[in-house]
């Protein structure tokens, strides 16, 4: 009798920075270098290692036009929302820390399209919890929000 085929996990890897200071840190070749060593650990077949570089420091990045998930996605993380418009059935997005996949007023959305796909969104040093990706969620919009009113008083004192 033959034994049953199995199934390969297939998985995109994510990477980010948004500064210089966090590529000191965590850098795009050390948070791809976790994903595929996670991929392989855990059974995934990788089809690939995606990587936004655009940075926060950019004056552009955080706009009050953005006023869909669509347009935010395809403005400040283009490759994200390329991966997202590809995903197939089954997929789950690796990547290193939540926050790295995104910690915009959009992620709930983010994680509910991907949801409804029937997809995942596992980080390396987190795991797969929904509540505590919701948690740091919540901790990296407050971070963000707080950081958009230094950037205002600090271009505020400029003028």
């Amino acid at each position: 009798m033959d034994k049953p085929e199995l199934v390969k996990k297939i998985a995109i890897g994510y990477v980010r920075v948004s500064s210089e200071e966090q590529g000191k840190g965590f850098s795009l070749d050390m948070q791809e270098r976790a994903i595929k060593d996670f991929a392989l650990a855990k059974g995934y077949d990788l089809i690939n290692v995606v990587r936004d570089e655009i940075k926060a420091s950019d004056p552009n990045h955080i706009s009050i036009i953005d006023i869909s998930t669509r347009n935010y996605l395809k403005k400040h993380r283009p490759k994200l929302y390329e991966i997202i418009l590809g995903l197939k059935e089954g997929t789950t997005i690796i990547v290193w820390k939540f926050d790295r996949f995104s910690r915009s007023e959009f992620s709930g959305l983010v994680y509910l399209w991907i949801g409804f796909m029937d997809c995942f969104v596992y980080s390396v040093t987190e795991g797969d919890q929904p509540l505590v990706r919701d948690i740091h969620g919540a901790v990296d919009k407050e971070e963000t929000r707080k950081l958009k009113i230094r950037v205002r008083d600090v271009r505020s004192e400029m003028l």
